[in-house]
């Protein structure tokens, strides 16, 4: 469950609701987080805002999407801190195990045994805890009621078992024409849980029977209004089978749920359910006035129901039922994803700009809307810095972490905060993920990402991220068995490249292949990996995959020898693809300057160019490192420069002229 805390944390929003505009304290992020939730709130607002007009045809959808650690939990339950008091929200975490409260045989048997129990549906527990998030008192409209919904759940108990169907709906159409009343307190009704009210195990003497009367007769004066509403509904409900006695419909959903493996009967639960809370909600949320109130409530926002981790299997359930039918009902549904859920028969729409979205639109479109929440910006992870930092530093390392995480969230927000752990230290990504030595980072921030992932499908990553993305179906079956390659690569964290191969985030990739390669010495599996690849493109003959795993190897001669081999024997502008795409071999061995690279060309029998390429190669491959924190300026200019050079000794043209030039532009920007 999504907690709705009133207050708490530190600092103050002015809520954007035109008539909500009050202090509200809520916990405060790093500079820059709070854009995004703003605009999330905005938007959440503006699409749930009714302004007269009549609900949407089918409740509209805004999914916010992103990876793990992309802030989508958060939001929800910023959402949920917002909302709570000012309109009526309910919350639920979907990657929490389900609560079943029906233990026992799997197939209910209406006897009266004690030993059996009926089966619902996963969606209608979910319904049954949104009831009851709703149906607590908001501040500013009171509470709602579902008397349709609570009749339908509440004929499903054992109180209405009986040995025929005859007699279920004679003991059913008793409870619907009693005239008692039950003792107990409202508020106790109102906090049965649905174990108790399917179990029979309602408070007070009269028993499940009496209870049903109550909750259906009237909240205060047991008036018959809402009885016969609810047998109307019943009766003239359109669930596909048109008009049908009330009676009939009730005892059927009994039946339903005590003999789940019959034909459609699941389904047929589930929708008449969901059908009946989607009439109470619509009805309900129009009512001006009850008995007893002192004045009209018009309540000028729908409710909002906020779901998190939505594209679990029963969240993409409940999503269908809630919207597949196309009933109108005044709900705005907030949800959460890692991927891109769709409409069952829709494809999904297109994603939706926050900063830029149409809440008219979305409110009147219909269908799932997915809105991906941005990454960090440059100019907010330099807001974000530890104070302690010294100002010439604070653009290369912001620069630097922005350029490793890309602007996640969480990789970000962890790193920041490691940075202001360790004031005075000078800035070392590689050795800040691997501190504390019991618990380095880099493990944490792999936990996170690949949450209720096993560690032998982690250990499966970890070689698939050695491998690029052309290459990764050479593992199969060699350095990764079979069924742990295919796990692997059924992980939801892969995405297509250019060329749609599968390909890791590279943030991810980054923490994955320190990991393989371990802090000190590199790993005999990171040996092992890189040299089965080695051999593998060799036997197909490709260059640069040759290269790019030699050079991982450590085998930087042998790599430089070859480059200096082929200057003059492939066109310049195929000469520098081919350096820039074998220098984006994972290091070996971080050196600390390039100079440690370049040993190879000191021997006399190398010759001015091949000792510029040493210096080429070495300088290309320590710039990228995404985890290098070396005055990348000067390395740029000296990559430059180097061009520079082969160009005026060998005449390579202007190909080599541009990508000095692109290079002496990306030392600008590390300044």
């Amino acid at each position: 469950m999504i907690p709705c805390p009133r207050s708490g944390g530190q600092g103050i929003f002015i809520f954007p609701f035109p008539v909500w505009n009050l202090p509200l304290p809520f916990p405060c992020e790093r500079k820059g987080r709070a854009v995004t939730l703003e605009e999330a709130v905005r938007l959440t607002h503006d699409v749930s805002a009714r302004r007269g007009a009549p609900a949407p045809p089918a409740p509209p959808v805004l999914i916010f999407t992103g990876p793990r650690g992309q802030g989508k939990t958060h939001l929800i339950e910023t959402l949920g801190r917002r909302l709570t008091g000012r309109a009526h929200v309910a919350g639920l975490d979907l990657a929490d195990a389900p609560h079943d409260p029906f233990p026992g045989p799997p197939e209910g048997v209406a006897t009266t045994d004690g030993d059996r129990r009926p089966v619902l549906p996963p969606a209608v527990q979910l319904l049954d805890r949104i009831v009851r998030d709703l149906d607590r008192d908001c501040a500013a409209y009171g509470r709602l009621v579902f008397p349709r919904f609570t009749a339908g759940l509440a004929v499903l108990g054992r109180g209405f078992a009986r040995p025929t169907p005859q007699a279920t709906r004679a003991a059913i159409g008793a409870a619907f024409g009693a005239r008692g009343r039950l003792g107990a307190p409202l508020d106790r009704i109102h906090r049965l849980t649905l174990d108790e009210i399917v179990g029979g195990a309602a408070a007070g003497p009269v028993g499940l029977a009496a209870f049903t009367l109550y909750l259906l007769i009237g909240w205060a004066r047991g008036d018959r209004g809402h009885r016969r509403a609810v047998l109307r509904w019943y009766r003239d409900a359109d669930l596909g089978a048109g008009r049908q006695d009330a009676l009939d419909r009730l005892t059927g959903l009994h039946h339903a749920a005590w003999h789940p493996a019959e034909g459609d009967n699941a389904a047929l639960l589930a929708e008449t359910l969901t059908a009946a809370f989607l009439a109470d909600l619509a009805q309900d949320m129009d009512r001006r006035r009850r008995p007893f109130e002192p004045r009209p409530r018009c309540r000028r926002y729908d409710a909002v129901l906020l779901l998190d981790e939505a594209d679990e299997p029963r969240g993409a359930e409940l999503l269908t039922l809630l919207t597949g039918a196309g009933r109108a009902a005044p709900l705005t549904i907030v949800a959460t994803a890692r991927g891109r859920p769709s409409a069952p028969g829709r494809p999904a729409a297109a994603p939706v700009d926050l900063a830029a979205a149409d809440a008219a639109e979305l409110r009147g479109g219909g269908g799932w809307r997915h809105v991906p929440l941005p990454d960090r910006t440059l100019a907010e992870v330099t807001a974000a810095l530890p104070r302690a930092l010294p100002r010439a530093e604070r653009h290369r390392t912001a620069t630097a972490v922005h350029e490793l995480t890309g602007g996640h969230p969480y990789g970000t927000a962890r790193l920041l905060d490691a940075l202001g752990d360790r004031p005075g230290v000078p800035v070392d990504l590689r050795a800040l993920l691997w501190e504390p030595p019991g618990d380095p980072l880099v493990d944490g921030l792999v936990a996170r990402l690949l949450r209720d992932v096993p560690p032998a499908t982690v250990a499966a990553l970890e070689l698939c991220a050695a491998a690029d993305p052309g290459e990764l179906g050479l593992l199969r079956g060699g350095m990764v068995p079979v069924t742990r390659y295919n796990t692997a690569l059924d992980v939801p964290v892969w995405r297509r490249d250019a060329a749609g191969d599968r390909e890791l985030p590279p943030f991810l990739r980054t923490l994955l292949l320190e990991r393989l390669r371990g802090s000190g010495e590199p790993s005999q599996r990171w040996r092992d990996a890189h040299e089965w690849l080695l051999g593998a493109a060799e036997a197909r003959r490709d260059p640069v995959a040759e290269l790019r795993h030699a050079l991982a190897l450590g085998r930087v001669g042998h790599v430089g020898r070859r480059l200096l081999a082929l200057l003059d024997e492939r066109e310049p502008a195929a000469w520098i693809e081919l350096v820039e795409a074998v220098a984006t071999a994972p290091p070996h061995r971080p050196p600390a300057r390039t100079a440690a690279l370049t040993g190879w060309a000191a021997d006399a029998s190398v010759d001015e160019p091949g000792q510029i390429v040493a210096d080429l190669l070495a300088g290309l491959w320590v710039v990228s490192d995404p985890l290098c924190t070396a005055d990348r300026a000067t390395q740029y200019q000296d990559v430059a420069a180097c061009l520079h050079n082969l160009d005026f000794l060998r005449r390579r043209g202007e190909p080599f002229r541009r990508a000095a030039e692109r290079y002496a532009e990306r030392a600008g920007t590390w300044r």
